[in-house]
């Protein structure tokens, strides 16, 4: 016979129905929450590719560097300009 605190160890049916429903809710907001946090990220992304192209829009065009005024070595004291490349 065992002990008198061992009788009640053993889980009932409905226990083990009640531990597979708290599970299965856990597991099912987990996956909620995982979903949630891919469309956040995914959301943020476009939003933050949008933000990006408002501000390229903004911005003034940018000259070719053909088109330099200024040689992009200032010249020696002679006037020799050095090239590298």
């Amino acid at each position: 016979m065992p002990p008198e605190g061992m009788c009640n160890l053993q889980p009932t049916a409905s226990q083990d129905q009640n531990s597979v429903a708290d599970l299965d809710s856990q597991l099912q907001e987990q996956e909620r929450i995982i979903n949630i946090s891919y469309a956040l990220a995914s959301e943020a992304s476009q939003r933050s590719k949008q933000v990006a192209a408002q501000q390229l829009a903004l911005l003034p065009p940018k000259a070719p560097l053909s088109s330099r005024t200024v040689p992009p070595y200032p010249p020696l004291s002679n006037g020799l300009h050095y090239t590298f490349v």
